[in-house]
C-alpha cells in the first residue's frame, strides 16, 4: 500500500521545513559580529558556515587557527584541515568570483595567499576592492597582502589609516596597523604602536600576538621589565605561542639566564620545528653558555639555513635570522648576503639589526674600520636603547685599546643586564688587558656564576690564578692610567 497516496501527501517527498539559515547568511552574520566584537558567537556562526559546506567560511576559520586573534586558541592542526577544504574548493571560490561574489573573492584571495602566491594574492584583492570599494574586511585583507611588499608599503598604511578614519573601532585595523607600524616605520611609530595596541586591549580581546608585539616595542624602548609581563600575560593567554616563548628566551639570554633560556628555546621548536628564529635563538645560548661554537650549536644553525633558505618568498626577517646562522658557522659571504637583502627591504627595525649584524660580521674578520661604519649607522636608528649596539661598539673600542669607552659602553649594558654573560666576559677581558686583576676576577667570576662551563671565562680564570698579588686599584683609576 502507497502510504503516501493514503495520507493524500505528494508523491515527491519535500523538506519537512526550511532551513532559516544556509551558509552565506551564516558568514555575513559572521563578519557582522566580528565587527561588534562579538567574537564567540561569530566563531558559531562560522563553524556552522563551514558545517553546511561554505568555502568562504573555511578561510575565516583558517585565519583563526592559524593566528588566534583572541577569538580562539591556535591550532595548527586545525588551520591545515581548513586550509585543505579551501583548496578542494578552489574551483567553486572561481566560479562565484566570475559572479562577483565578495565573500569568494575573499576566499580565493587568502587561498593563494597561503600558497604563498602573492601576486595571484594581491590580484584577486585588488580586484574586489575595485568592485567592492566599502567592504572593509576586503579592504583589510588587501592592505594586509601590500604590507608584505616592498614597494606598496605606503599603499598598505593608507589602506590601514583610510579604514580606521572611516570604522576607528575595527580592533582588526588596529592591530594588523600597529603590527605594521613595528616592522616597516621604526622606533619613531612605537607610541602610536602602542596606541593601536591599547585600543585591541581595551576592546576586551585577547590576543596573545597583540601583547607579543607590545613587549617588543617595549623591549627595543629598553623597558624590559615590563615587556617581561607583557609576555607573562601573552603566555597565560596561550602557552604554547612559539613566537612569545622565543622573545621571552631572548630576554632571559640577556639577563644570563643561559638554562633558562635554553628550556623556552627547546620548547618552541618542539612545538614547531620550521620555527626558525627559535632554533637560530637555541643556538645562540649553546654558543654563550659553552664559550665556542659546540656541535651541536652548528648542527642547529645548519638547520636553521637549510629551512630558511626552503623558504620563499623570504621577508626581511627571515633573511635576518639566516645572515646570523651563516655568521656563527663562519660563512660570511653568505652572511653579508643576507644582510644586504634586509637592507633592500622597508623596514627600520630589521635595518637595524642588518647593520648590526654587518659590524659583527666585521668585527669577526678583525676588520675594525669597516665594522665601525655599520655600527655607526646602526646607531642613527637607535642610539640609547639597543645592547647590541653597546656591545659591539665596546668590541671596537676595546681593540683601540680605548679601555675607558669600552667599559663605558658596557656598565650601561650592565644597568639593564647585571648578569648579561657576554658582558661580563668582555669586562673580565678588559681589565685582564689594563691589568687590573682583582676587577678582572669579579666580572669573570660574575659570568661563571651563569654560565660554568663557557670555554672563554675559565681560560681567562686560569690566567688570572697565576697572579697571585692582584693590584687594588679601583676600576676607573686603574683603567685612566
Amino acid at each position: 500500500m502507497d502510504i503516501r497516496k493514503a495520507l493524500g501527501l505528494p508523491a515527491t517527498p519535500g523538506p519537512i521545513f526550511k532551513p532559516i539559515y544556509d551558509g552565506e547568511t551564516l558568514f555575513k552574520e559572521a563578519c557582522n559580529r566580528l565587527l561588534k566584537q562579538e567574537y564567540p558567537r561569530a566563531f558559531q556562526n562560522l563553524l556552522d558556515a563551514a558545517y553546511l559546506e561554505y568555502p568562504p567560511a573555511y578561510a575565516w576559520l583558517q585565519i583563526i587557527y592559524s593566528k588566534g586573534y583572541g577569538i580562539h586558541s591556535r591550532d595548527d592542526k586545525e588551520a591545515k584541515n581548513f586550509a585543505d577544504k579551501l583548496e578542494k574548493s578552489k574551483e567553486w571560490l572561481e566560479e562565484e568570483v566570475k559572479k562577483d561574489n565578495p565573500n569568494a573573492f575573499f576566499g580565493l584571495s587568502h587561498l593563494h595567499s597561503i600558497k604563498n602566491e602573492l601576486a595571484a594574492a594581491v590580484a584577486c584583492s585588488d580586484k574586489a576592492v575595485k568592485i567592492f570599494p566599502h567592504n572593509i574586511f576586503l579592504i583589510l585583507q588587501k592592505a594586509d597582502l601590500l604590507s608584505n611588499m616592498d614597494e606598496c608599503v605606503d599603499e598598505a598604511e593608507k589602506l590601514y589609516r583610510d579604514i580606521l578614519k572611516n570604522t576607528p573601532n575595527f580592533v582588526f585595523a588596529h592591530r594588523s596597523l600597529a603590527r605594521f607600524l613595528l616592522r616597516k616605520r621604526g622606533k619613531e611609530a612605537y607610541p602610536e604602536v602602542k596606541l593601536h595596541n591599547d585600543a585591541v586591549i581595551a576592546s576586551g580581546c585577547r590576543d596573545s600576538s597583540v601583547l607579543y608585539n607590545y613587549g617588543i616595542v617595549l623591549s627595543e624602548e629598553g623597558d624590559n621589565q615590563a615587556a617581561a609581563v607583557k609576555w607573562a600575560e601573552a603566555l597565560e593567554i596561550e602557552p604554547n605561542s612559539v613566537h612569545v616563548l622565543n622573545g621571552q628566551a631572548g630576554l632571559l639570554n640577556s639577563l644570563g639566564r643561559c638554562t633558562e633560556a635554553m628550556v623556552n628555546y627547546k620548547k618552541a621548536i618542539a612545538l614547531d620545528s620550521n620555527f626558525i628564529w627559535a632554533a637560530a635563538g637555541y643556538a645562540e645560548v649553546l654558543e654563550m653558555y659553552y664559550g665556542e661554537l659546540t656541535a651541536e650549536a652548528k648542527a642547529v644553525y645548519e638547520n636553521v639555513i637549510e629551512k630558511g633558505e626552503a623558504i620563499n618568498p623570504k621577508l626581511e626577517w627571515e633573511y635576518m635570522v639566516l645572515g646570523q646562522a651563516y655568521l656563527a658557522i663562519g660563512k660570511n659571504k653568505n652572511a653579508f648576503e643576507c644582510f644586504s637583502k634586509v637592507l633592500e627591504k622597508e623596514g627600520e627595525l630589521a635595518k637595524l639589526y642588518a647593520y648590526i649584524g654587518l659590524g659583527k660580521l666585521y668585527i669577526a674578520e678583525n676588520d675594525f674600520v669597516e665594522a665601525s661604519k655599520y655600527i655607526n649607522k646602526a646607531l642613527t636608528i637607535d642610539s640609547k636603547n639597543n645592547t647590541d649596539i653597546f656591545i659591539a661598539q665596546a668590541k671596537i673600542f676595546k681593540n683601540a685599546k680605548e679601555f675607558v669607552k669600552a667599559e663605558n659602553n658596557l656598565q650601561i649594558v650592565r644597568k639593564k643586564f647585571p648578569d648579561n654573560v657576554e658582558v661580563n666576559l668582555l669586562l673580565g677581558e678588559i681589565f685582564l688587558a689594563v691589568p687590573c686583576y682583582e676587577e678582572a676576577k669579579r666580572f669573570i667570576e660574575k659570568g661563571l656564576l651563569k654560565a660554568p662551563q663557557n670555554k672563554k671565562l675559565l681560560e681567562i680564570k686560569a690566567q688570572l690564578q697565576v697572579h697571585e698579588d692582584m693590584p687594588k686599584f679601583s676600576t676607573h683609576a686603574k683603567i685612566n692610567m
